[in-house]
């Protein structure tokens, strides 16, 4: 992922579809409310001190450099729903984030 995700960014949220294949899964309008970062690639959580943002003890701590997942307000034709830690994937996936296409 050679983009970095932020809050108030616009991406593509790929939904599921329905079982009975009523509705098949799409990419949705989303925007980005969070983002969710580790110490590692294996997942292990970060300690959520926001980048750059100076701590009471006065230590300035920098984000890793890993994001684990995001949480979005995505946008259907009929309303909205919140989905969070919503993890990031190259090519669209049913359940996944991605950046929009380039035209």
């Amino acid at each position: 992922m050679t983009q970095q995700p932020s809050v108030g960014r616009i991406v593509h949220y790929h939904s599921y579809g329905t079982p009975g294949g009523e509705f098949r899964p799409e990419a949705r309008a989303a925007i980005i409310t969070a983002v969710h970062w580790s110490d590692t690639a294996d997942g292990e959580d970060w300690q959520g001190i926001e980048q750059g943002v100076e701590q009471p003890d006065s230590e300035i701590r920098e984000a890793p450099d890993y994001i684990d997942s995001i949480s979005l307000a995505v946008l259907n034709p009929t309303g909205m729903f919140f989905n969070e830690n919503v993890p990031f994937s190259d090519v669209p996936a049913p359940g996944h984030w991605s950046w929009p296409p380039r035209t």
